[in-house]
């Protein structure tokens, strides 16, 4: 298994990283310079990328090397992928030998045995990258080479550049790549890379493209103590922040932003769920509150732009026109969007999202009595608290104000996400029935919400533009014939789902 971190660096900041003191204090000898030649194949189908696998020839300064990667995952930069390689000798693949390594009778060994495939590989896109690699030992033991990339993508369609930082890790904890990385980070400024040099070629061949990344159903086992279950849930979480803030950066698009920011949400609950049985690093949650505001301003605008305004003037058809109100919406949204994507790109999210994932792979390490719980008595407990909790909050809903409608709204979600967490420790039935209801209820408070939102939008455009006095007058209207309405519906959901019996009440 190749364990590795990837770092993005400005060409700016080259020499002074070249020149750091860090790298002459972990390195024993001097780095090493040399030219990579790099070209992926494929067949005109995708075949192999279809199965999450690459293959490649690389020519080196010391003769031509094979290398087959497949399967595995990325978390915060870091990369665990399957990976065989040989030498091989000359310019072409010895897929018998290849398989070998892989073995025989595994899926990828089958595959790569494939006389068709064979006979249809095609070079894709190539990679010439300089690279200076150096062999650290850090203070902990342990062993990494970390690599400096320099150089492009290239395929018929055009290049990409490549300036990046690869820290392999040979021996030792992962978790000292991100200790290492933090420890860069103090003297240059770097930004986590979660797509391969594979990925970024497939996406210029015009072979695989970014979608909005829904959080993933996963399982958790009865035989977990708390530290598993969150890393598990982290985990999750942090998959769907990562798939989706790399499309943001790329095309700003609006499902990516709002994907990313329920990923924020549902590791800010489970953080929150888990907070009597596991100690979380002081100031994490104040930081995840920072980028969720910056995707959720983006958001909002958005919304209000697309959603709500437009069902303000589809309520008196052709008496209202909302398109001036809108063009001032989208400059707000685009300037929030600037502001995301510079805060995405930035050290402090960096060094937010590294110090996050060192901490959850040294989890296992935290001790405390709920920590080492059963799962399920675990479970019951913090689930039955937050059900406690929506009721206090739901107390008289119609008539309640909108910030306890917003109170109800958070712990209703809350409620909901710790729900989806433990879903497979319960019975299948019970737990779509229970979110079904949740699901219902969260859709009718999400309206109010967007509701109150708009209204607190609509004074900023007013005050940037006071032509818009009257259009805005007009959705203040719309928009408290629209609350009135929602609310008694919100009260109507919620008193049929306090007649059900929560599937984690035992019988």
């Amino acid at each position: 298994m190749e364990i590795e971190l990837k770092l993005l660096i400005n060409p700016a900041d080259v020499e002074k990283f070249r020149e750091l003191a860090l790298l002459r204090q972990y390195a024993p000898h001097e780095p090493v310079r040399e030219a990579l030649e790099t070209t992926y194949y494929d067949t005109p189908d995708l075949d192999l990328w279809r199965t999450l696998a690459a293959l490649r020839l690389r020519r080196t300064g010391d003769g031509w090397l094979q290398t087959f990667k497949a399967g595995g995952q990325v978390e915060a930069g870091l990369h665990q992928r399957h990976e065989w390689e040989m030498p091989v000798a000359g310019n072409r693949f010895d897929l018998e030998a290849l398989r070998d390594r892989v073995g025989r009778q595994s899926g990828w060994g089958r595959m790569l045995g494939d006389p068709e495939l064979a006979a249809s590989l095609k070079p894709l896109f190539t990679t010439r990258i300089d690279r200076t690699a150096w062999q650290l030992r850090l203070e902990d033991g342990a062993e990494v080479e970390l690599a400096l990339d320099q150089g492009a993508i290239e395929h018929e369609k055009g290049a990409l550049a490549v300036c990046e930082i690869e820290m392999e890790l040979k021996s030792g904890n992962p978790a000292s790549l991100f200790r290492l990385a933090l420890q860069l980070l103090d003297a240059v400024p770097l930004q986590i890379e979660n797509l391969s040099k594979a990925h970024r070629g497939y996406a210029l061949s015009g072979g695989w493209h970014a979608q909005p990344v829904k959080a993933a159903k996963f399982a958790l086992e009865r035989r977990q103590d708390a530290r598993q279950a969150l890393k598990a849930i982290a985990a999750s979480c942090l998959r769907q922040i990562e798939s989706n803030v790399e499309l943001v950066l790329q095309t700003r698009h609006p499902e990516a932003v709002h994907q990313a920011r329920v990923g924020m949400r549902r590791l800010r609950s489970g953080l929150k769920l888990f907070r009597d049985a596991v100690e979380v690093p002081a100031g994490l949650d104040q930081e995840l509150r920072w980028i969720a505001g910056q995707l959720g301003a983006a958001r909002d605008w958005e919304v209000f732009a697309h959603e709500t305004l437009p069902a303000a003037g589809a309520s008196q058809g052709d008496a209202f026109d909302c398109a001036r109100l809108q063009r001032a919406a989208l400059a707000q949204r685009d300037t929030c969007l600037k502001d995301m994507q510079e805060a995405l790109k930035s050290p402090r999210y960096a060094r937010l999202m590294l110090s996050l994932a060192a901490w959850l792979l040294e989890l296992d390490n935290a001790a405390s009595e709920d920590a080492t719980a059963p799962l399920r008595k675990l479970a019951d407990r913090l689930l039955a608290r937050s059900w406690k909790r929506m009721g206090r909050r739901g107390k008289r809903l119609e008539e309640a104000s909108p910030q306890a409608r917003h109170a109800f709204r958070i712990a209703a979600k809350r409620l909901r996400y710790a729900s989806e967490f433990f879903a497979s420790l319960y019975p299948e039935r019970r737990v779509r029935a229970h979110l079904r209801r949740l699901s219902a209820l969260q859709d009718e408070l999400g309206r109010l919400n967007d509701a109150a939102v708009a209204a607190g939008l609509l004074p900023k455009l007013q005050a940037a533009d006071p032509a818009l006095a009257a259009d805005a007058g007009f959705v203040r209207g719309f928009l408290a014939a629209l609350v009135d309405a929602d609310a008694r519906r919100v009260a109507k959901r919620w008193r049929k789902a306090k007649q059900a019996k929560p599937f984690f009440e035992r019988s």
